[in-house]
């Protein structure tokens, strides 16, 4: 799943965290708070778009992001699936 292959990466664990605490952040926002450039930071947004776990939208010149809900329930059923198979 390309869900857990997003998540494997700490840097992209963290900004989910992070989302989930602060529910919407400004790329800029979520930038300041890492020791790497901008535009890894991009990047690492990109790729949780991909995996849909993050959601944009552009606010005049800025990009706000949030956590997508059909992603954490993507992985909610994923650990459900498997709770199932352990108990079977």
């Amino acid at each position: 799943m390309l869900v857990f292959s997003a998540l494997a990466d700490p840097t992209r664990l963290r900004i989910v965290e992070m989302l989930g605490n602060e529910e919407n952040l400004a790329a800029s926002q979520i930038s300041k708070r890492f020791f790497i450039s901008p535009s890894a930071i991009s990047q690492h947004l990109k790729i949780l778009r991909e995996a849909n776990l993050v959601q944009m939208e552009t606010k005049a010149q800025q990009r706000i992001y949030r956590l997508n809900p059909e992603g954490i329930t993507e992985i909610e059923n994923w650990v459900l699936r498997m709770k199932i198979t352990l108990h079977a």
